[in-house]
């Protein structure tokens, strides 16, 4: 008790020293912890570009086996749809073909693929499932198409081959078939994607489903557990009949880049903790250098190193406590500050900020840890020089 004492009559006595230390928390933990977030924010935009509107999980049959439509089993589908972990899951098909004419004019053929989902969907969330139903994605002038004749095409496809709205497009399926459908909308998902030649349909809308290669597409509510819900698709679709294929085995290079932009953030926190570990050892040692003869005097009353050594523990304790207290207030409010104000012209954000609890405790632990070091290391010299000398000094 004497030595919390103390410290707190140290606290009181040095205001200077007291308020550059808890200056240099709050800007240390609160860079620490605006990096952080901005970082986790990064791994979420790159997740985000990796795995959104499209599938997490695919099964197909071994030896790509042909398989009709009637044999498709929608009610084995409904069933794994009801497990929470699963967000939609659709029988699909890629239809291959090429754009032939457009407006009645002939042209040399432009390849489009339809992606083409099955309208037995339980929840009928395919416009989920490919962003459709999301207004940022959609052009203003745009709508979803509602009859068998409507398709929407992507932006940039629509544009480099001179595709306007409402234009009436004549599409040859690879197996020689003709359709004709009208153009209702243009979408942008605002994702990379390497190959934009591709659009989404109803399957049934087409012929030759007799005999196709059809594919069960999953999407995860937490794409990161790939592996949790593998084993769920595992308990209705029984391993030995289905090729199953995550994100992650088709985007390997996502764990290379989340590897190398983590250990950078993690090289740039304890760059910043040992820069204030030096400035906190600087303030620590003038200030203890300062109390020579307060130490001497605890000392010749009976206090032996470790009483000493208890005391500005508990200085530096409590410091310090104020100091990530008001550092990760500020930090948290500059960070949602830079999310409001990064937003898109029509006024979208353009990030979403979901702070952890490891977002706090990292840097929390980072400038606590140095705080306490930079204390035991002003305290070594301390600790042997004699009672005479620390009154004489």
């Amino acid at each position: 008790m004497l030595a919390f004492k103390t410290a707190w009559r140290f606290i009181i006595k040095s205001p200077f020293q007291t308020l550059t230390v808890i200056l240099a928390v709050i800007i240390g933990i609160g860079v620490e912890f605006f990096i952080l977030a901005l970082g986790d924010v990064l791994n979420e935009m790159i997740l985000e570009q990796t795995t959104s509107y499209q599938d997490h999980l695919q099964l197909t049959n071994y030896a790509d086996e042909t398989i009709s439509y009637q044999q498709l089993d929608f009610e084995l589908r409904d069933e794994l749809l009801k497990e929470k972990a699963i967000k939609h899951a659709f029988y699909a098909l890629t239809i291959q073909g090429a754009i032939i004419e457009v407006d009645e004019t002939p042209m040399a053929p432009i390849p489009l693929d339809f992606l083409a989902f099955d309208n037995k969907n339980a929840d009928n969330g395919y416009l989920n499932y490919s962003g459709l139903d999301e207004k940022r994605n959609i052009s203003s002038d745009s709508k979803i198409p509602t009859t068998d004749n409507e398709i929407m095409l992507d932006k940039f496809f629509a544009t480099k081959n001179n595709i306007n709205l409402g234009a009436k497009v004549t599409y040859q399926e690879k197996h020689g078939d003709i359709y004709s459908f009208v153009v209702v909308g243009f979408f942008d998902l605002g994702v990379f994607r390497a190959d934009n030649s591709s659009s989404f349909i109803n399957m049934e809308k087409f012929n030759n489903l007799d005999s196709s290669q059809f594919v069960l597409k999953v999407q995860l509510n937490e794409p990161m557990k790939t592996e949790e819900g593998l084993e769920i698709v595992k308990k209705y679709y029984q391993k030995e009949h289905y090729k199953f294929i995550t994100w992650k085995e088709v985007v390997p290079e996502f764990n290379v880049l989340n590897l190398a932009q983590n250990s950078t953030i993690l090289m740039i926190e304890i760059f910043i903790s040992l820069a204030f570990f030096v400035v906190v050892l600087s303030i620590f040692n003038f200030s203890i250098n300062q109390k020579y003869k307060q130490i001497g005097i605890l000392k010749a009353m009976g206090n032996n190193n470790n009483h000493v050594t208890l005391t500005f523990f508990f200085q530096t304790l409590l410091i310090t406590i104020i100091g990530i207290v008001l550092g990760l207030i500020g930090g948290t409010i500059a960070i949602k500050l830079y999310a409001n104000y990064m937003r898109y012209p029509d006024g979208e954000p353009r990030f979403l900020v979901h702070l952890s609890w490891q977002t706090y405790l990292i840097p929390l632990l980072l400038i606590f840890s140095s705080s306490l070091l930079a204390t035991f290391a002003s305290l070594f010299k301390v600790r042997k020089i004699t009672i005479i000398e620390l009154i004489k000094i």
